[in-house]
C-alpha cells in the first residue's frame, strides 16, 4: 500500500523569533500587551515582509481579520504589500466570524 502524504496544518515559529534582534522581539511583544489590553489594533508594520518571502511554493498563509470591519488596516495592509510586490497575491476568503483571508502562493 502506498504511503499517503499529510499536509502539515501548523508550524512553529519559535525558532524562526530566535533570529529576531532584542529590539524586534521587544517590539512584537509591546504590540501584543497593547492589543490584549486596549483592544486596539497594535501598530506593528512589515509583518508580511517576513512571513510571506519564508512560505514555500505551493504553501498557504492565513490572515485572521482581513474581512474585520472593526481592524480595517489588516486588508490595507494587505493592499499596500500587493502594490509593492507589483501582482495581487492569489487568495480566497474562508467563511468565519474573523474575516479570514487564505493567502496561496
Amino acid at each position: 500500500m502506498a504511503e499517503i502524504p499529510y499536509v502539515c496544518l501548523y508550524r512553529s515559529y519559535y525558532e524562526e523569533l530566535e533570529n529576531f534582534s532584542p529590539e524586534e522581539r521587544g517590539r512584537l511583544l509591546w504590540a501584543l500587551l497593547e492589543y490584549l489590553c486596549t483592544g486596539q489594533e497594535p501598530e506593528l508594520p512589515e509583518p508580511e515582509r517576513y512571513f510571506w518571502p519564508r512560505l514555500e511554493q505551493g504553501g498557504y498563509l492565513l490572515l485572521h481579520d482581513w474581512g474585520n470591519p472593526k481592524l480595517p488596516g489588516v486588508a490595507k495592509a494587505l493592499v499596500a504589500y500587493e502594490v509593492e510586490l507589483g501582482c495581487k497575491i492569489p487568495a480566497s476568503p474562508m467563511c468565519d466570524v474573523g474575516g479570514t483571508l487564505v493567502l496561496c502562493k
